[in-house]
């Protein structure tokens, strides 16, 4: 219960994973949150646990409108960064992957590690 998934990108989108109510039912651990980095998002997803999902406005590869539509749902809240693109929050991306804008955005990630850290106090009471 005191258990949080981190993850960036593929690992974000596993991570949202664990808590859909059929993957958690199958491991044992309650996990008491999840801050996912740019994921895939499914807009149909449910989640069994509190989630934080940071995604940038202009992210070609795992868009934030289905993210958005997740947070309408209890316990999700969705930040997007405005003009930040895939992988905003790793240090020295500045590239094209498989046609894909990856960039570091140094106030954007400042801010979701801000706020990651403000979740899991948030959660941990």
């Amino acid at each position: 219960s005191r258990v949080f998934v981190q993850g960036y990108a593929l690992g974000a989108s596993a991570a949202l994973s664990a808590i859909e109510p059929a993957n958690a039912a199958a491991h044992k651990a309650k996990l008491a949150g999840v801050i996912a980095f740019y994921p895939y998002c499914r807009k149909d997803a449910t989640l069994s646990a509190p989630a934080l999902i940071l995604i940038g406005d202009k992210d070609d590869w795992t868009p934030a409108a289905p993210c958005q539509a997740l947070a309408s749902r209890p316990s999700v809240e969705v930040v997007v960064y405005p003009g930040a693109v895939h992988l905003f929050a790793m240090p020295g991306a500045d590239t094209e992957v498989q046609g894909h804008r990856v960039l570091y955005d140094y106030k954007s990630a400042e801010d979701a590690q801000a706020r990651a850290e403000a979740f899991i106090a948030a959660h941990m009471k």
